[in-house]
């Protein structure tokens, strides 16, 4: 009898471990400069009670207050004020957290309606868990009068996992730039903070930073601030930038940061978007040869960046083509934002910087 009643827990406990087995946590990314459900684009051209679905999650907006409706537009998911909307998981699956990316210095007003309560990591970044998993969640912009402004939603799924078919993989290799250990091939070296030395350590336009093979070329824009390593953290003004230039015969897949904090104030050419920081981790996706970043709002401090190369294909993009941004900010010649293009004649005389063009003020 002991015999038999071992081997049957020794048998439950390898049914349990084949169950456990097939948990697992994913997550899935709305990323609405992409349009992932495909929605009409433009105010008050999304249905309401209309189920939209992407992957294994079902949007549906099931309210609205009467004048103004959800909508995505310009790469944003406009959460018009009281409005609600519902996710729910399908294919066996479940919600176990819900992240927010929304845009910068908006309010924050979203709440589910079983109160669970928010966590903000950054100014950018909120999210809220649940202990156990849920097949739906509602949401509802509970402010009165504020839009909350989406640019990712991020769900984190509980479920059986579906056998998929993996993808081949493409080879790939990184070149790692890590400003805590400098390379000596940099000819570059760290300095400590002097605010009444601001060249000490500057990085030259024609200064080439090489790591296996990829090429860091910095671009110093802003007057009187420069890039510089300063006490082991990349340093770069704003409106100042550099490029990454991969090796001939690859091609950049994805470049990821370290900041030295939590936010990266870094963006790049010919995008509007700074990129998103989560636990003072960044990442951009390309597939260029060659692409360029610069600072915004203030110094962007990286810590490291990882360069993710692979073989080059004739059919790829072997290039960003870098567009002028239409950016109606006005800044000083350090770099801090004073106005709008539209507040330019009201000014104090002197020179400004407006889009990257010095702009002289009578």
């Amino acid at each position: 009898m002991m015999k038999t009643s071992t081997t049957k827990r020794i048998g439950m406990a390898l049914v349990m471990l084949f169950v456990c087995a097939f948990a697992f946590a994913e997550d899935l990314r709305l990323d609405f400069k992409k349009n992932p459900m495909e929605w009409p684009t433009g105010r008050n051209k999304m249905a309401l009670n209309t189920e939209n679905t992407y992957k294994d999650i079902v949007f549906t907006v099931t309210k609205v207050d009467g004048r103004y409706r959800t909508y995505i537009e310009r790469g944003y998911l406009t959460i018009s004020s009281l409005n609600q909307f519902k996710l729910k998981a399908i294919n066996g699956k479940r919600i176990k957290k819900v992240a927010f990316q929304i845009r910068l210095d908006d309010e924050y007003s979203l709440s589910p309606t079983d109160k669970q309560f928010v966590v903000r990591e950054s100014s950018k970044y909120f999210y809220h868990q649940w202990d156990e998993a849920k097949e739906e969640i509602v949401f509802d912009n509970t402010s009165k009068v504020t839009d909350v402004e989406v640019s990712d939603i991020f769900i984190t799924l509980e479920g059986e996992e579906t056998p998929v078919a993996p993808e081949p993989e493409v080879p790939t290799t990184t070149a790692t730039y890590d400003f805590r250990s400098l390379n000596p091939a940099w000819n570059v070296e760290s300095v400590e903070y002097d605010p009444f030395n601001k060249t000490n350590g500057k990085i030259e336009d024609d200064h080439t930073l090489v790591q296996d093979g990829v090429v860091l070329t910095p671009s110093n824009v802003a007057r009187n601030e420069y890039i510089r390593v300063l006490e082991n953290i990349l340093t770069v003004p704003a409106t100042s930038g550099f490029s990454l230039e991969a090796p001939a015969g690859k091609t950049i897949t994805k470049v990821e940061f370290q900041f030295g904090s939590t936010r990266s104030y870094l963006k790049a050419k010919g995008s509007n978007d700074e990129i998103a920081v989560v636990s003072k981790m960044g990442t951009y996706e390309v597939n260029a040869q060659k692409v360029s970043f610069e600072a915004i709002e203030r110094k962007s401090q990286i810590v490291k960046i990882n360069v993710v190369l692979k073989d080059a294909t004739t059919t790829g993009i072997t290039t960003v083509r870098e567009t002028k941004q239409n950016d109606n900010r006005v800044y000083n010649l350090n770099g801090v934002v004073v106005g709008t293009t539209e507040q330019l004649n009201t000014l104090p005389k002197g020179v400004y910087i407006v889009n990257g063009t010095k702009i002289l003020v009578h």
